[in-house]
């Protein structure tokens, strides 16, 4: 998009695509891409080899100054050894989560106040002008949501939360990418499910499993029938396609 063309970056690094062999980018910045994301999969789908990709591209292709990532990591182990990177933050209690959550809902609406102030729309257009604060692009993951979702006390204090930036922090820069095995009504708010609108689904276990997780897409194909081993299908604004994710051993 306009703020990443700058660095000549095409995106988030996703996957490789089956039949043609290039590369699948996420870019919500120019609106190739939706702005949140659903990674769906069963233990052994892939589903953290992809995670990983998504988040060694993010350390390793932008300046630490023009990103910030929060991972929210209920397995504890999953992602520590992004812990020492300077601008990743991993979360590995509900209780931490629910403050970065409400942190993360400040920081959007105090975004669009410096829009307002700078007559602007979105971000990209912020960074057009000089004279305004420079902002960082925020993703937040969170990997097995369902997890800490299961937690009523958990799920009372972050509904509101998640609800508001899948619908407004698109403008403000800050992306979520959620990650479950199962997202059904009874784990997922019906209503962040309909914000992921990117899909990136592994082997599920189950077709009714993959049609929640494939919504309108879900005639593209199954996702009960993938192969396993970061075989995936991708729903991206008009990409439909099978993929699979690149490799990363320990």
């Amino acid at each position: 998009g306009e703020f990443m063309e700058v660095k000549n970056v095409k995106g988030l690094l996703v996957a490789i695509q089956e039949d043609t062999g290039e590369a699948v980018y996420l870019n919500p910045l120019n609106g190739s891409s939706a702005p949140h994301t659903l990674v769906a999969g069963e233990t052994g789908s892939g589903k953290s080899v992809l995670m990983n990709n998504m988040l060694y591209c993010l350390k390793d292709r932008f300046p630490q100054g023009e990103i910030k990532v929060i991972i929210m990591d209920p397995k504890q182990v999953e992602f520590m050894e992004f812990s020492n990177v300077p601008n990743f933050k991993v979360v590995t209690d509900k209780e931490t989560a629910i403050a970065e959550f409400q942190e993360l809902v400040a920081e959007m609406k105090k975004r669009y106040t410096i829009f307002k102030e700078f007559k602007c729309k979105k971000i990209s257009q912020l960074s057009e002008k000089p004279e305004a604060p420079k902002l960082p692009i925020i993703w937040c993951f969170h990997d097995e949501f369902a997890e800490w979702f299961r937690d009523n006390s958990y799920k009372e204090s972050v509904t509101n939360d998640v609800n508001s930036l899948g619908a407004m922090a698109r403008a403000a820069g800050i992306f979520l990418v959620f990650a479950t095995q199962r997202p059904e009504a009874t784990i997922m708010p019906p209503e962040l499910r309909s914000n992921l609108t990117n899909r990136l689904i592994l082997k599920v276990a189950d077709p009714g499993t993959s049609a929640i997780s494939l919504g309108d897409a879900k005639a593209f194909g199954a996702a009960n029938e993938l192969l396993g081993n970061g075989h995936m299908i991708i729903i991206s604004g008009a990409k439909k396609a099978y993929c699979q994710v690149p490799n990363i051993r320990d």
